[in-house]
């Protein structure tokens, strides 16, 4: 990999002219694509530290190209550029690029403006530079980490039930970095273990500081592939549970659908020991992965969390709507509880509802709360009523199903 190439893929000749143009004057050695093929024959031959996309209008098209570059494990950084209007599509992909594994340094919204467009191109080299194996295990010395609390909503009663833990770094230089900005890399080398048994002591710890409260909860803790080759993992979390006093039935372990299937031995083997432990596991962003009906029967999930590329607005997708519902179908089949991400809406909400699934996540809920937010958000939580049975909703439904 040459650490000053910048590789840009923009169908547009005037606006991918016009990043050429800037990132040439800020120093990088530059190289523009008009179509997939023509990037995909540089990304192989030019080995780029950067590249910026441009995401069109088609989401597969779009999907299809992270892929590639999650699949060949692309080291560059990756700017994704689209329209104003595109703005929640844009994030919902970069927050998959991020969970597979590539290291996304941001989004640019057209018409590009030259100063966003210096800041970003000065911005990546400092990106490449400041993250560190170093500066991860200074963070973990010096406190710099801190988790945020997503609430999970029972789709039926409206109830709190259970919270998603998630981690956030306060850099003293940089301020606020969220994790699809780090965890990348930090899954790519050996410090992941540390920022996980760091997680799941503090997950656990602020849950037994909640029972103590009254508040009976569950939490969610986030692993990646390389934890599943930990030995350690199981002890470090079970010994967490002793220490709170917390039964290990209230924790329940995340495992990306990628990173199953990438190190598939080694989850069966792991997750079977956690499960055996009475932890529960999740498989998360499902949807977006390659897994097989045979493959998941072998693993020890008993939840699967649909993917919020599929949920957010899918009441306006025929084929959103239509895959939720295989799904669910499959979750039933395997005896796992249903879980939709990224519920935005009410009409969100309602529709994953009426398709099956037992639990919501999103913003429709809550953000990500800090922890001593949680106790006063619960108090004033205003339950959701269930879904609208949606009559057109579940014909559209059935017409896709039969077409």
């Amino acid at each position: 990999m040459n650490s000053n190439r910048l590789l840009i893929l923009d169908p547009d000749s005037g606006s991918g002219d016009t990043v050429a143009t800037a990132a040439a004057a800020a120093g990088y050695e530059t190289a523009s694509a008009r179509s997939v093929g023509q990037f995909l024959q540089y990304l192989q031959l030019w080995q780029p530290a950067f590249v910026m996309l441009d995401i069109g209008p088609q989401t597969d098209e779009s999907m299809a190209l992270l892929r590639h570059l999650w699949e060949v494990r692309s080291p560059a950084l990756v700017v994704l550029m689209g329209r104003v209007a595109d703005q929640s599509r844009l994030h919902i992909l970069q927050h998959i690029g991020a969970s597979h594994g590539l290291t996304m340094a941001g989004l640019m919204f057209k018409p590009l403006h030259q100063s966003e467009l210096d800041r970003t191109l000065a911005g990546l080299r400092d990106d490449r530079h400041w993250l560190t194996e170093a500066a991860v295990m200074q963070a973990l010395d010096q406190d710099e980490f801190l988790l945020e609390y997503q609430p999970l909503t029972d789709v039926r009663s409206g109830h709190i039930r259970s919270l998603e833990s998630l981690i956030r770094w306060r850099h003293p230089q940089r301020g606020r970095i969220g994790p699809d900005q780090f965890i990348p890399f930090v899954e790519a080398n050996r410090v992941i273990g540390p920022v996980t048994q760091w997680v799941a002591e503090t997950a656990i710890a602020q849950l037994g500081a909640w029972s103590e409260m009254g508040l009976e909860l569950n939490i969610a803790i986030n692993a990646s592939a390389r934890n599943l080759s930990d030995d350690s993992l199981a002890e470090t979390i079970l010994a967490a549970c002793e220490r709170a006093g917390i039964p290990p039935e209230r924790v329940t372990l995340e495992i990306t659908e990628t990173a199953a299937m990438e190190r598939f031995e080694d989850a069966v083997a792991t997750l079977s020991r956690l499960r055996a432990s009475g932890m529960h596991l999740a498989i998360d962003d499902f949807g977006t992965g390659y897994s097989s009906l045979a493959q998941l029967r072998r693993l020890p999930f008993s939840q699967i969390k649909i993917d919020r590329s599929l949920v957010t607005n899918c009441q306006q997708s025929h084929s959103a709507l239509q895959i939720i519902s295989t799904v669910v179908d499959l979750a039933r089949s395997l005896g796992l509880r249903c879980i939709a991400e990224g519920v935005e809406t009410k009409e969100d909400f309602d529709a994953v509802g009426n398709l099956g699934c037992d639990v919501a996540q999103g913003y429709l809920i809550s953000r990500p709360l800090p922890a001593d937010q949680l106790p006063p958000w619960l108090a004033d939580w205003p339950v959701i009523p269930g879904p609208r049975r949606s009559v057109e909703l579940l014909q559209n439904i059935a017409r896709t199903a039969q077409a």
